[in-house]
């Protein structure tokens, strides 16, 4: 029997995300598995080069969301005001890319054009701020589909915000940002902040989106390449910006000019 630990590292392993002085009061409870952050929570062969398949199971609240790289497909009652949630096999990946959240969660959804379920997640403050992010993602996604010529093999893409976070971590079906990345508010009256987050936000989404295709799919053997699939995301989150907001373009050329 092995159990593992809600580390005190607030960016590695298994941990609670807070943020006091913009989200008071609001906590998500996630994993950082880069580099070798899922031997903190089970036994594995935690190196990039080794792949496997896993399902997980996730105990939380009722009035909870939880969420992991693919879709849940069956809950349990447990009693006592929880639940167990049953998640789909994972198609086989890294250790690192293995992912779970769970929290007092809201969220907006739509479809790729290939039918991907996209999702995108926020601490409850963060409701009202999520639609830029969900048609960035849909575009995002659609735009490398068609340049790469390769669907992902994934039924759903969940794109979550949490209240602190080091940026962005690409984990496969299940993205983690930091919420200054992934929320925007609609009712900002200035117009050049709210251009300058929009394309930072649409850049980052870009990024880890690319790093499904460079580095989920196609991984690197160790982590001495890491440049190899960082690079292609770097590429990519503008290449794809351009792709995704064609008339669009020249504007974020000239922002990145300013």
């Amino acid at each position: 029997m092995y159990s593992g630990a809600i580390g005190d590292d607030t960016e590695f392993g298994f941990f609670k995300s807070t943020d006091p002085k913009n989200a008071p009061g609001e906590a998500v409870y996630v994993t950082q598995f880069e580099t070798t952050g899922a031997r903190l929570l089970f036994p594995c062969f935690d190196e990039p080069d080794y792949k496997a398949t896993f399902e997980i199971m996730v105990y939380k609240p009722k009035s909870w969301v939880a969420l992991s790289n693919t879709m849940s497909v069956k809950t349990i009652d447990v009693g006592n005001g929880y639940e167990a949630v049953f998640f789909e096999k994972t198609e086989i990946m890294s250790t690192y890319l293995l992912a779970i959240g769970i929290g007092d969660l809201v969220g907006v959804q739509g479809f790729t054009s290939d039918g991907i379920l996209t999702r995108i997640w926020s601490y409850r403050s963060g409701k009202g701020q999520l639609e830029a992010a969900l048609k960035s993602a849909i575009r995002c996604t659609d735009a490398m589909t068609k340049y790469t010529n390769y669907q992902l093999p994934l039924k759903k893409i969940d794109h979550l915000a949490i209240p602190l976070f080091l940026g962005g971590m690409e984990n496969f079906g299940l993205i983690v940002y930091s919420g200054n990345f992934l929320l925007l508010n609609p009712n900002d009256t200035n117009t050049q902040n709210q251009l300058y987050s929009w394309m930072l936000m649409t850049s980052v989404i870009c990024h880890e989106l690319s790093h499904h295709w460079f580095g989920d799919v196609v991984t690197n053997k160790w982590w001495g390449d890491i440049f190899l699939h960082e690079g292609f995301a770097d590429f990519f989150e503008n290449k794809a910006m351009a792709l995704a907001y064609p008339k669009e373009k020249d504007l974020m050329v000239r922002l990145i000019k300013l």
